[in-house]
């Protein structure tokens, strides 16, 4: 093991090349005491045995990381922009006693795949083995209170990350800072607010870990993005106790069901096939027993551990043949509700759901012999019955079909949200997609060689947002110091952070109402920029293309954009938010104990905008679906709203406020809300609009009383219901909203008052020009270039 020293300078000597790598070493950095802190020299000393104490740090890689090869020429080192955060730590250990301290980016050679290996499996060890781990958030603002509903300590980087959650275990103690090294908190002053958004209960922050189910461990990484995707089941084994190699490029469906298969050769605990895939898989009925990433464990937060006196018949082992996975389990025959539809058998995994307290079951398609596939493999089954009989106990084999998809491109989703109407997107280059001024989501497919490129802007000042494809991973920049200055000559981009804004028109008399108020064609768009010569430099140091990147604007706001991968498409997801100074008042936290998880089902292009106020306990399962929870409370409102949105012409957005009186849900609906309308605002109008119905009362149905000029008229029909103890979710209610296009209503609407005086709207001009009218759209609302 390798760790630092901070030393008294010495003159310079020349580059050492590094030591060879042997299977026991260990680096740290070593701290002196005596030293002045405006006099700090780092080394590298190696231990074979005997490690000293140390402290050990926690960070997520940004820029320029200090890498093992740069501390063998301080001066390359000290060039770096991550080297500040090692002094950084490195004084708080110094000033708490410890001479040496750990930090995986400078201790770890990796360049040696032989050491990167043995440092992935031994590194919950080394966190488990530090005197204190100190967790820098670069992102957090130390002060505001922790526990607000829209904290950053809630939001920020660190606790979204793989890798950290391990890092958040396995040491006795934590200790949290913010960039200025300002210390926030720790791990046992704030265990209620990380036990709340983190899923991991209050008695294993504390270090107890007895009677928690592998289901339950996997629950807490399946939000949890990575970097490189194999690195979602490689931080998991020291949770898990099990070692493996590592083998990059084998993709994250290889490794997450080699990392099950070692957890399955020292656990006996049935829960591990407590999963429940994502809806919109191709293949939910010709699943295997095992999980093709810890995603499908988001909804087993509540899954005990298998019991031994719930085991049904003598053999309670399972393990792997050429035939695949070899288990017995009690079946129970469900039989088809159609004669031209299939039975199936219910599987009983000899756990229970901690909440409800009944048997988890999942459901098998016989295929002859002792061969079975898991079908419906988008639900777990809970049972309030008696297990059946040891008769009904039946061997199971199963084979894993796991499939690698190689896809034409990289599925990219990007949305932004505005603090007020004074923002625009002034560019969106891509072929065929949806653009508006308006908060929005997009879908699209970007190839090897595609560049994305945005800008947004008010009344002063701006910024971009770069993107392209490179080795199959989205690398992304954020450009700050924008602002509108006379076009440069021959449209050429110039370099980051010359204060030049990032786009430019060729015809002096299209104004920026062009490119705020309506879509352009390619040809157009092409004209305005000419994406193709985007500088290189627009992507130095995204060679880590998952994170959060933070801009400050003049005027004390922030910019975050937010890159991620996920484990369903779309395969990448980046959010920009533009956030004011934040004002929101600090209060005690108090764990839901109602709410609801809403599904969206439509066809047309609605997405979640916003959800007011905001939600500290919200989870988002996906695009379609997500958990919101109702605190009712004397100082908060009994109710949420959620706000989704559609982009037609001019967007519509209908809000729907949700509620629990009484234990009982109810819902109410308006469409036509503004895009900053207060809550006090679309509250009244619910009221106005008398449209609230109850649980026990028919479904909510309401039809727009406008008609959108591309989509016709809207119908919204919302079912409410609560939570049946044989299903599995969070939450005491459940809200379906259900949207579909209307061409021929009842009664006719009006045109969307946006579009009523279209003729005498801003944008009238640049139509005529275009040769377009309202009955023949512009189809074309961005383009997509490829270098």
């Amino acid at each position: 093991m390798r760790l630092l020293r901070i030393v008294t300078p010495t003159p310079a000597t020349s580059e050492k090349s590094p030591p060879p790598f042997s299977s026991s070493l260990a680096r740290l950095l070593a701290v002196d005491k005596s030293v002045s802190t405006h006099e700090i020299q780092i080394e590298i000393i190696e231990f074979l045995d005997d490690i000293p104490p140390y402290a050990i740090l926690s960070h997520t890689w940004a820029d320029e990381e200090v890498s093992f090869q740069d501390m063998q020429n301080p001066g390359v080192a000290k060039m770096k922009k991550g080297y500040a955060k090692i002094i950084g730590a490195c004084q708080l250990a110094r000033k708490e006693g410890l001479k040496y301290i750990w930090v995986d980016s400078c201790c770890i050679n990796q360049e040696s795949s032989a050491e990167l290996s043995e440092a992935l499996n031994s590194m919950y060890q080394y966190y488990a083995d530090s005197a204190v781990c100190y967790a820098y958030l670069f992102d957090v603002q130390s002060d505001e209170d922790p526990r607000m509903g829209d904290s950053s300590f809630r939001r920020c980087k660190w606790f979204t990350r793989g890798w950290t959650l391990q890092e958040l275990l396995a040491p006795s103690e934590v200790v949290f800072f913010d960039q200025h090294w300002t210390r926030i908190g720790t791990k046992l002053s704030l265990h209620d607010a990380i036990s709340n958004f983190t899923g991991i209960p209050e008695q294993v922050l504390f270090g107890d870990y007895d009677g928690v189910s592998v289901a339950k461990k996997m629950s807490w990484a399946a939000l949890r993005q990575t970097t490189r995707p194999e690195d979602c089941a490689y931080s998991l084994m020291g949770i898990f106790g099990v070692n493996m190699p590592v083998i990059y490029g084998e993709g994250l469906t290889n490794a997450f069901m080699r990392l099950q298969r070692e957890i399955i050769i020292s656990s006996d605990d049935r829960s591990i096939f407590a999963w429940v895939a994502a809806s919109d898989d191709f293949d939910l009925d010709n699943r295997g027993l095992l999980a093709r990433s810890p995603f499908d464990f988001r909804l087993s937060r509540n899954i005990g551990v298998s019991d031994f006196h719930l085991q049904v018949g003598r053999d309670s082992s399972f393990s792997t043949t050429n035939s695949g996975l070899r288990i017995h389990l009690p079946l129970k025959f469900v039989p088809p509700p159609t004669d031209d539809s299939d039975g199936y058998f219910l599987a009983f995994l000899c756990c229970q759901d901690e909440e409800s307290q009944q048997h988890v079951a999942i459901c098998l398609q016989h295929k002859g012999g002792h061969h079975y596939v898991r079908c419906r493999a988008n639900q777990l089954k809970l049972e309030s019955e008696s297990l059946p009989d040891s008769q009904d106990v039946k061997r199971v084999d199963v084979k894993d079909s796991s499939r690698l998809f190689m896809g034409s491109g990289l599925q990219v989703g990007v949305r932004w949200s505005y603090p007020d109407s004074s923002w625009c997107c002034a560019q969106w280059l891509y072929q065929d997609s949806m653009w508006c001024q308006s908060t929005s989501t997009h879908l699209m497919t970007l190839t090897r060689r595609d560049q994305l490129f945005l800008s947004f802007e008010c009344d002063q000042y701006g910024f971009g947002v770069a993107m392209k494809v490179s080795n199959n991973a989205l690398l992304t920049n954020l450009i700050m110091d924008l602002d509108s200055s006379p076009d440069p000559p021959n449209g050429i981009f110039p370099e980051p952070g010359s204060g030049r804004f990032q786009y430019y028109k060729s015809n002096s008399n299209i104004s920026k109402q062009m490119s705020r108020s309506f879509p352009h064609t390619r040809q157009d768009l092409h004209s305005v920029v000419n994406i193709s010569k985007l500088p290189p430099s627009y992507f130095y140091g995204r060679q880590s293309p998952t994170g959060v990147f933070v801009g400050s604007l003049p005027n004390k706001g922030r910019v975050y954009l937010t890159v991620h991968k996920t484990s369903h498409k779309p395969n990448w997801m980046v959010d920009i938010r533009i956030s004011p100074q934040d004002t929101d008042l600090p209060r005690e936290m108090c764990p839901p104990a109602l709410g609801f998880m809403v599904q969206i089902k439509t066809k047309m292009k609605f997405h979640v905008k916003q959800v007011i106020p905001p939600d500290f306990f919200r989870v988002d399962h996906g695009s379609q679906e997500l958990y919101t929870s109702i605190e009712p409370n004397d100082e908060e409102p009994t109710f949420r709203i959620i706000i989704l949105e559609y982009l037609d012409l001019v967007p519509l957005r209908l809000a729907l406020r949700l509620g629990i009186d009484e234990s009982k849900a109810w819902a109410e609906l308006v469409y036509d809300v503004g895009d900053d309308e207060s809550i006090e605002s679309i509250s009244n109008r619910c009221l106005e609009a008398d449209t609230r119905r109850w649980e026990d009362q028919e479904p909510l149905k309401k039809l727009s009383d406008f008609r959108l000029l591309l989509s016709g008229f809207v119908q919204t029909v919302v079912h409410l219901g609560r939570k049946e103890r044989s299903t599995l979710q969070p939450g005491s209610h459940w809200a379906r909203i259900e949207i579909e296009k209307q061409t021929k209503p009842s009664n006719s609407g009006t045109i969307l008052p946006g579009l009523r005086s279209f003729s005498s709207s801003p944008f009238s001009s640049p139509l005529a020009s275009l040769g377009t009218t309202p009955s023949s759209p512009p189809h074309i609302l961005a383009s997509k270039v490829s270098i």
